[in-house]
């Protein structure tokens, strides 16, 4: 079995991740996966990683591609979930459109 990485963004959450297996806030007391392992560190938990799945609020996108594409493995797929859309030059644009410059392997 594979770890799975996870990256979130407060401390307080890593930790009751990994220590308690819970995410209390969103998923009550719902036990997680021990193969799944927490951390605040983007470029560490995304470091080498064949499949991202990208599942944060649009506005943050931008700012998370040059750590995702100095860390993901060479031949690393991104999965999208990212429900947002953008207006660029007045034209609505999808996240995976503005991922695809940031990400160009």
């Amino acid at each position: 079995h594979q770890e799975i990485a996870w990256w979130v963004r407060r401390p307080e959450l890593a930790a009751e991740i990994n220590d308690q297996r819970t995410n209390s806030q969103y998923l009550g007391q719902a036990p997680l996966s021990p193969l799944l392992k927490a951390g605040t560190d983007m470029g560490e938990v995304a470091s080498g990683a064949d499949v991202c799945i990208m599942a944060l609020p649009g506005q943050f996108v931008a700012d998370s591609l040059p750590t995702l594409n100095s860390s993901l493995s060479p031949a690393g797929m991104v999965v999208s979930l990212i429900k947002s859309l953008k207006v660029v030059e007045g034209k609505v644009v999808a996240p995976s459109q503005l991922m695809q410059p940031g990400l160009p392997g």
